[in-house]
């Protein structure tokens, strides 16, 4: 939702963008112990050797700033397609 402020920044509109968790598209959004708000998603990109996978986080002050995005490289896919197989692959335990 457009708010119509402008920022500090040569009068850049600030806008709000609700991200409210869903069964398809943003299952994977909440808030941290600190009461930050995350947002965890999956992302592909075609290329000449096949599907390159991501994962790919953003994390955002309580103020709704994102202080911090991170771009996991999953590689390409082989075989079938399971995403939360090959993350645990890559994942170490705490």
């Amino acid at each position: 939702m457009d708010r119509g402020d402008t920022g500090g920044s040569g009068g850049d509109k600030i806008f709000t963008i609700c991200l409210a968790p869903d069964r398809f598209h943003l299952r994977h959004v909440g808030q941290t112990r600190q009461g930050n708000g995350y947002w965890v998603t999956s992302q592909l990109a075609s290329e000449a050797g096949g599907t390159r996978d991501f994962i790919v986080g953003y994390l955002f002050d309580q103020n709704g700033e994102m202080i911090a995005a991170d771009v996991v490289d999953l590689g390409l896919r082989k075989g079938g397609y399971d995403i939360r197989a090959r993350l645990r692959d890559r994942l170490k335990p705490c």
